[in-house]
């Protein structure tokens, strides 16, 4: 009974501990600045770049390091008739030693290359770093524009509703009044439908936003649009900006890459040395059988490799080596190509969104919102018919829609511009 009910006080903490881990402690509505603080922390792909980038470190320091010298000992030239340590003088107990050295400088390039490509691993947590605040950017502006475009459907049905309430009491038997109040249902089911639609999107967005920061995605989010400015540029050079973005990430591990490559030369270039070994050994010889001293022998000795078929070997290395660099240097160029080419882009769809969104605010939106006010009052003084309301209002949501979509665009954009931004 005892151990029934300590068990049972046992699983009620555990539950409670459970539960308070899975909760959030703070429910206070998330900023933007603290859902990328939170991605930063559980950016777990990061954390495995960082540990290869360890990984490989600890690897170079071992490329640099000479090998393990060898011990060895043995024991010599032992009579097989009387196996007696004493009967032939060249008996001996031999301790040897042998130490092999590489080829030239090779030891001093292995460690560099794998440092070289240690780097092109670190700069890949800085391109890992843009995309992540990118892409949580998107999925932020992308859920602000949805629940600003369900705000705007939700208040168009909450009019809807008033409407058809007024209708129902002024209901008579008219006929033409029944068909207005059926209008009326169908027009509401149609924006009910279009609000659930919404909050499918809105749904799909916070489980991709999920994917980052966790359970705190479901927390309160206190959606707005950022702070940003904007400068165009409207004079600007191709050259200056490819030397600009020598300094972003993408183009710092294509540099880091090509410094690997030509370590890799390098290290090709050091097969062309022989590599060497230094042998030393001391024999132990016991005194002869009538008590003769006998002395101990030493001896040392080197050796070397001879490089003779370099054509076949050596050669073909350099040549492959050398091809590496060629096509590392290449990469790098067109690398920096294609990053400039993606920020000139960048830079001009913000401009372009910027146009758009102007139209809209200048005339489209204004325009919308004085014909529809002028068939609402028709509507209301009996000169223009339901079916022409119905019209002017869903065609003024979904150009406030488009219009949502053309600001969240524009904020989009801007964040795709922010990636090319060098610290």
């Amino acid at each position: 009974m005892i151990k029934n009910i300590i068990f049972i006080i046992s699983m009620a903490c555990y539950s409670s501990a459970y539960a308070q881990a899975l909760s959030p402690i703070d429910n206070h509505p998330l900023s933007l600045s603290e859902v990328l603080n939170i991605a930063a922390k559980q950016d777990y792909q990061q954390q495995s770049i960082s540990a290869q980038v360890t990984q490989i470190k600890s690897n170079a320091t071992k490329a640099g390091a000479l090998a393990d010298p060898v011990v060895s000992l043995n024991l010599q030239n032992l009579p097989t008739d009387s196996m007696s340590l004493k009967q032939e003088a060249m008996t001996q107990l031999k301790l040897g030693f042998s130490q092999k050295f590489n080829a030239g400088d090779s030891l001093h390039y292995q460690k560099q290359q794998l440092l070289n490509q240690a780097d092109s691993k670190q700069f890949s947590l800085g391109i890992r770093e843009k995309q992540r605040q990118q892409n949580l950017k998107t999925l932020w502006l992308q859920l602000t524009n949805i629940n600003k475009k369900i705000s705007q459907t939700k208040q168009l049905l909450t009019k809807n509703h008033q409407l058809k309430k007024q209708m129902l009491t002024n209901l008579t038997v008219n006929k033409a009044n029944q068909n207005v109040i059926f209008q009326i249902e169908i027009y509401s089911a149609q924006i009910s439908n279009a609000l659930t639609a919404l909050k499918l999107q809105q749904s799909t967005a916070v489980s991709s936003l999920a994917n980052w920061i966790g359970n705190a995605a479901y927390r309160p989010l206190a959606l707005s649009y950022p702070d940003w400015t904007f400068k165009p540029q409207t004079h600007w050079n191709w050259t200056q900006q490819a030397q600009r973005l020598r300094a972003h990430p993408e183009i710092q591990q294509q540099q880091a890459l090509l410094a690997s490559a030509k370590d890799i030369v390098n290290i090709a270039k050091q097969k062309y040395h022989p590599q060497w070994a230094l042998n030393v050994g001391y024999g132990h010889r016991q005194d002869a059988s009538n008590n003769a001293p006998r002395s101990d022998t030493l001896s040392v000795g080197v050796s070397m490799s001879v490089p003779l078929f370099t054509s076949n070997r050596q050669d073909q290395g350099l040549l492959a080596a050398k091809s590496g660099v060629v096509m590392q240097r290449n990469q790098l160029q067109d690398a920096l190509r294609g990053l400039t080419a993606r920020w000139v882009q960048a830079q001009q769809a913000v401009e372009l969104q910027q146009q758009q969104l102007q139209q809209y605010t200048q005339t489209i939106l204004p325009t919308a919102q004085q014909a529809t006010a002028l068939i609402k009052q028709n509507y209301l003084t009996g000169n223009a018919s339901y079916q022409q309301l119905i019209k002017s209002q869903m065609d003024l949501l979904n150009l406030n829609n488009q219009f949502s979509d053309a600001q969240a665009a524009l904020y989009i954009a801007l964040a795709h511009l922010q990636y090319f931004n060098i610290k």
